[in-house]
């Protein structure tokens, strides 16, 4: 290994990104300072032909570059469904998709319900209630946070339609990941409660 100063110089400038990356309550400055300390590390690596450590970081690199992409689209998508857009695609990645036929019932009143469930195409009926939930719709999340858990509703297919679902867990999960998160689901919960009022009043 060379003895040159600058290049040891820039090694010491390397960890201690990596240092300052144990620091970062964010996850989006963690991966920048994560690449940051990626990019050092291959700089010197390079320069004192430490090949072990330029091939860690020349891997790492684009893996941080991902989760920093992953990480903006995801911010991005809440901020925009907190202003109005209620698409629920961007859930995907960590989220279960469900296929319903048309007519084909999701659950049943009084059924055990360990899950929340976001119609991202088609519509679903709750015959208990008579309302129609449709893309951008959540349900099933009375359930998952009742004491004994129970479905108060019933839920069927009115047509073909795909749902993505998410345990408490995972709803959780994303939620401590993106605190946003818990903004986009309170206007969930209240265009729902809303859309319930509507329908009593109309009956």
């Amino acid at each position: 290994m060379t003895s040159n100063t600058p290049v040891l110089f820039l090694g010491y400038i390397a960890s201690a990104l990596v240092f300052m990356a144990f620091f970062m309550r964010s996850r989006a400055r963690l991966r920048q300072v994560g690449i940051a300390s990626n990019l050092a590390f291959i700089l010197y690596g390079t320069l004192s032909h430490v090949i072990p450590v330029l091939i860690l970081h020349a891997l790492l690199l684009p893996l941080n570059t991902w989760r920093l992409w992953e990480i903006i689209r995801t911010k991005r998508a809440i901020a925009g469904a907190i202003k109005g857009d209620l698409r629920m695609d961007w859930l995907e990645p960590f989220a279960q998709s469900v296929e319903l036929n048309a007519g084909e019932q999701l659950f049943a009143r009084n059924d055990l319900g360990d899950k929340t469930y976001f119609v991202v195409s088609g519509g679903m009926h709750l015959p208990e209630s008579g309302a129609n939930l449709g893309p951008g719709s959540l349900l099933g999340e009375v359930a998952m946070f009742s004491p004994e858990h129970r479905r108060t509703q019933s839920a069927v297919a009115v047509t073909d339609t795909r749902l993505l679902s998410m345990t408490q867990d995972e709803l959780f999960t994303l939620y401590r990941r993106y605190p946003d998160f818990g903004v986009y689901l309170l206007r969930l919960v209240t265009a729902r409660l809303l859309e319930n009022e509507h329908h009593l009043e109309r009956s």
